[in-house]
Parts: structure tokens; sequence; C-alpha cells
């Protein structure tokens, strides 16, 4: 990751720390001491966590039956250039507000007049859920880190804003490929919408290769099914809200991203390390 930028690098991961709010059914995070300075010589923690803790990866195989595992994905998918779209008044909106096509497509319009197509491959959606749940504070940080704070040991995901199933396939046709977002899932953690068919894949046609092995999750079944990308639980992108912007008022913000999920081998997702920074027009260098 380059260090010389007019614009500093904006780090959107939530720390991992024991107790962290997981999603219910989700393997609990502790972490412990394995070996000490004193008696060992040496300091090293021992880690107990899910493939799906804090800021992380979805990778097709989450719920695809021979889809691509988290270390088969290529950088240059993971890196690049990516649109945010803020829309923090979602949460104010109820903690369980959908996030739907009508009330996106405004938005897309607004950065990509020319048409839907024009937007980038990565996008992320700042639902201003990390401000507003206390459970799930984070910190955006620019070189150096903070503690994140949790509701204590073993806390679970409540409800949060979400995508609908039409507005994943809104992004899907514009030519999204990997979808980042402020929440614990793009998909509710709360039964409210109810299974849509057909099953996902790209609105053209079902894909060729491996399809999802599981109902519900309509979001998931758009993106993982279509061989696409998920980046869930991010935190800080409120900090690339343009200036003078209301907290009411929908905005967009042109950003470099990167995604760095840790490469465990033939697995279904991973804990993921994300930083952005603005983008200019004219940049062309990206961060990997």
């Amino acid at each position: 990751m380059p260090t010389s930028s007019s614009h500093p690098w904006t780090d959107l991961t939530r720390p991992i720390s024991t107790g962290m709010p997981v999603v219910a059914g989700d393997p609990h995070v502790e972490i412990s001491t394995a070996l000490t300075l004193e008696r060992d010589g040496a300091w090293v923690s021992h880690l107990r966590l899910g493939s799906h803790t804090g800021t992380h990866v979805d990778a097709p195989a989450h719920l695809v039956a021979g889809g691509r595992t988290v270390d088969r994905l290529d950088l240059a998918e993971l890196c690049g250039p990516a649109v945010i779209l803020g829309l923090e008044s979602l949460a104010g909106s109820g903690r369980h507000a959908p996030l739907t096509a009508d009330r996106l497509r405004p938005l897309i319009e607004r950065f990509a007049p020319s048409g839907p197509e024009t937007l980038p491959p990565r996008v992320l959606v700042h639902t201003g859920y990390a401000h507003n749940d206390p459970a799930h504070t984070g910190h955006p940080r620019t070189g150096h880190p903070h503690t994140g704070a949790h509701t204590g040991p073993d806390s679970a995901v409540g409800e949060h804003p979400y995508l609908t199933q039409d507005a994943a396939r809104l992004l899907w046709d514009a030519g999204v490929r990997l979808l980042g977002i402020d929440t614990p899932s793009p998909d509710p953690s709360a039964p409210s919408e109810p299974p849509s068919e057909p099953p996902a894949g790209p609105p053209a046609g079902p894909p060729a290769g491996p399809q999802p092995a599981v109902n519900g999750l309509p979001v998931h079944r758009v993106f993982l099914g279509g061989d696409g990308i998920l980046v869930e639980n991010l935190t800080g992108l409120g900090s690339f809200r343009p200036v003078r912007t209301p907290i009411e008022t929908d905005w967009t913000a042109r950003i470099t991203l990167g995604v760095y999920p840790l490469p465990l081998a033939g697995r279904d997702g991973a804990p993921a390390r994300v930083v952005a920074r603005p983008r200019g027009t004219d940049e062309r260098t990206p961060p990997c």
C-alpha cells in the first residue's frame, strides 16, 4: 500500500476484541494470552473467532457450493476505484429500515448522470448504523489504532438497516461486483422481508457456475450467487461526507478502496483490513 499521497488513508476496520458483538450463531470472540514476555520471552496471543468476525469479506463459497473461496479472490477485484453512497438518514428511519431500489436510484443517477453503468465496480453503503448503535461503535482511524466499544461479553447483533433484493439487483445490473456496508449484513438479521423468487444470480440469467445452496438472504444470493463479493461491518464511512452536507441529506463520495482479507486457504470468508482515501477524478494509482 503506497504511503505517499496528498490524501491520508482512513481505516474503515472495526477492532477485534473479546466479547465483541457477533451475528447469532457465529462463534464468540475470545482473545487470550498464549505466551508472555516474562515467562516465555515473547508475547503471543491465542485467537478464537469465526471467519465473519468484525469487518470481514464474504466470498462466494459462503453460500455457494463450489464457489470461490476467500484465498481465490483477486486483489484487482478488492482494490481500486469505488464510491460511497451516503444514506445516514436511513438509520434514523428506524433500526430495521429497508434501503429500496427507489431510494437508491436517485443517488446513483446523481453520481452517474450518464447512466448507472458508469458506476465503479465497488460500492460502499453508509447507513449511519455504526454511528447510531452503541453496540457497534467503531472509530475511523488514520494511521493509528483506537478501541471500538461493545456492549459486553458475547453481545449479539440486533436489528439494523438493510438492502432489499430490488436494491441489490439495481446495483448488480449497474455492474457493481463488490458491495460493502456499515451493518453486520446487507440482509436483515431479523425476519422482515419474505424470501422472493427466483433464486438470485446475475439478472440476465442464471450463472453458468455453482449456485447458492440456501434460500433467504436475498442480497447475499444476488452477489455471492453471481460470483461477487460482500464486505460487511465497515466503520468510519461518514468521515467521507462532503463538507457542509447535512446529515439528513444523501451524498456520494469518490474514493480509492483497499480490501485485504486474510487468505484463509479454502475458506468461506475472513476478517479484513479495509482502507480508503478520497479519489480525484484523474487518479490512476490503486492501493494494491
